[in-house]
């Protein structure tokens, strides 16, 4: 049963952490299409029954749809892109849908790689999850010809899936004195500047993001769970 501190049974509602990308992916989603919704923000160190019970995986994000839970941030995406109306933003052609799909699970292959940057105490730990960033990085600027977005003139879902580590990453360059991961990529830097002015991206984005990532990045990471080891580029900079 739904949790009744969430609000009502109707409408969508979109479980998150308030640090999560893969569920600021779905709201972008929702900020484009213009669809009403409501962002239930939930505590990942001391996680409610209610979700325990709605999540297969315990994990964020869940979309709640009408007594209904959705999980997995693309089929949430995907969803939404099917159900909201216009504009569609995945293309109609099937060909380049798959293509599209397919860099989709790019975005979460970086996800994960800067995930592991963050919670990462040593550079023997981080300094790999680092080099997977820039590989997997370097591999999407190849794929940047036109712009101003991943497909040219129009937004898509993998823009939207994109934008959440594009912004993390710049906020890690802003935090760490010598981090550059931009540089060497002139399009994907183009591209994430594109991103972060897109009003979707910037409504989606949760108050004080940026402070809330350092504050992770020193360890912080949750009211209610110990103090974890720094991230090691905090003392080593980039």
């Amino acid at each position: 049963m739904i949790d009744p501190t969430i609000g009502s049974g109707s409408g969508l509602r979109l479980v998150s952490f308030v640090l999560c990308p893969y569920a600021q992916r779905g709201a972008i989603a929702l900020e484009e299409k213009g669809a009403a919704y409501q962002l239930v923000h939930i505590d990942l160190s001391d996680k409610p029954a209610w979700f325990l019970e709605l999540s297969p995986w315990g994990r964020v994000p869940l979309l709640l749809v009408d007594g209904h839970a959705l999980f997995e941030s693309a089929a949430i995406a995907e969803y939404i892109d099917e159900t909201t109306g216009e504009p569609r933003l995945h293309p109609t052609d099937p060909v380049r849908r798959a293509h599209n799909r397919a860099w989709i699970e790019t975005a979460s292959a970086i996800n994960v790689a800067l995930h592991r940057m963050m919670v990462a105490a040593t550079a023997e730990l981080g300094t790999p999850a680092l080099a997977t960033v820039r590989e997997l990085l370097l591999r999407v600027e190849g794929q940047l010809e036109r712009g101003p977005y991943f497909n040219g003139e129009r937004f898509s879902l993998v823009d939207a899936a994109l934008a959440p580590a594009l912004q993390r990453l710049t906020f890690f360059e802003q935090i760490v004195s010598g981090l550059d991961v931009f540089g060497p990529l002139p399009r994907i830097a183009r591209w994430r500047d594109a991103l972060l002015a897109r009003p979707s991206v910037q409504r989606s984005t949760a108050s004080e993001l940026d402070q809330r990532f350092r504050r992770y990045l020193e360890g912080d990471h949750g009211c209610k769970r110990r103090a974890e080891a720094p991230c090691w580029l905090l003392a080593t900079g980039g």
